[in-house]
């Protein structure tokens, strides 16, 4: 099985995964802005690379939160 198929399995208590999901969340936003300004610049394939890390993230963050309890 190659790296990117191995499962990794945590336990974080609710209050640590809703940070996770936050940072992710954040970490996202931030990337946008980055891609964003790159574009601006004119590096058009920089900025489309951190575009679509912004969407794992995104993709990520809305897995986990699919799964938490509603408050």
């Amino acid at each position: 099985m190659s790296a990117d198929q191995t499962l990794y399995t945590f336990s974080f208590n609710l209050e640590d995964t809703r940070r996770i999901v936050d940072a992710l969340r954040h970490e996202a936003y931030q990337i946008t802005l980055e891609s964003q300004r790159a574009c601006e610049k004119g590096a058009q394939d920089y900025g489309t690379i951190l575009w679509e890390e912004t969407a794992i993230l995104n993709s990520i963050a809305e897995t986990i939160d699919f799964r938490l309890p509603e408050d």
